[in-house]
Parts: structure tokens; sequence; C-alpha cells
């Protein structure tokens, strides 16, 4: 009986754990693209032009796994750990559960706004709202940018 108590006392605490180490994961996806996509700017002199006629294309996702491959990232740190829970692994493949933000074709539109996001989480999993990168490597909730007058003239939502 009392390990059945403790049991029931802990598995919350495990969730929560294992909730937060996903997100973690995720913040660390979300940095290693902004590395990626930093480098990539450096090398060619402009951000990576990959048409985003429609984002839930499998030449989306492949466009932005290969153009960022070169950099060491391969296509698991596109996925969120906690998005690749919820559909059990499966889902469509290639996928990227990060979106890029489009930019001009020169070398400083990525860098022109600091407050500007470079790469948003496709959606709130973490139940803080959607994840983003900033073009200055900072990263926040799409909550934290909604209640912070510095990212009034920001709207990738």
């Amino acid at each position: 009986m009392v390990i059945g108590i403790l049991a029931v006392m802990l598995i919350p605490a495990y969730s929560s754990v294992r909730m937060r180490a996903q997100r973690v994961s995720c913040v660390s996806n979300l940095k290693n693209l902004y590395v990626a996509a930093n480098a990539f700017t450096q090398d060619r002199q402009s951000w990576p032009q990959i048409p985003t006629t429609n984002l839930q294309s499998p030449g989306y996702a492949t466009g932005w796994i290969e153009a960022l491959r070169p950099y060491g990232i391969g296509p698991e740190s596109w996925i969120c750990p906690s998005v690749h829970e919820l559909l059990r692994g499966k889902g469509p493949s290639p996928r990227i559960d990060y979106l890029a933000m489009p930019f001009a074709a020169t070398a400083n539109a990525p860098y022109r706004y600091q407050t500007h996001p470079w790469f948003v989480e496709r959606a709130d999993v973490h139940g803080e709202g959607q994840m983003l990168i900033l073009a200055s490597g900072e990263i926040y909730s799409s909550r934290e940018v909604a209640r912070d007058s510095r990212f009034r003239y920001v709207s990738p939502f």
C-alpha cells in the first residue's frame, strides 16, 4: 500500500521532469538551428532562400534540412521532442517543427532587427506559447513576446 501511495505521488513529478527535459531539448534545437543559419548567412552573404509557398510540403522541409546539413544540422535537429512524442514518432517525413522566417537575399537582412525571430516553433506544445529564437540569439515564448513592449512591432503570428 505504501509503495502504491508513493508511486501515485511520484508520477506527476516524473511527468513534469520529462516535460521540462523536452523543453530544454527543444531550446537546444533552436540554438543549433540559429548557429547553423548564422554560419550559412556569414558564408554565403544571404539567408537561405527556401520557397515558402507551402510550409506543409516535403520540399519545404527538405530544402531547409539540406541547406543547413553542411553545418552539422541533420533532420533530428528539426524535430521537437514533445511533438515527436505526441505523434508517437509518426507524421510526415521529412518533417520540421521549427519554421524559418523568410528574409530578403541580402547579407544584413536577417540581422536588421535584433528582435525579429529567425525560427518559430510550429505549435505550442510546451504550454507557454510557441518558442522562437531571435536574431540576437535569445529564446522567448510567444506569450513573453506578446507581453513585452520591446516586441510590439514584431508580429510573426
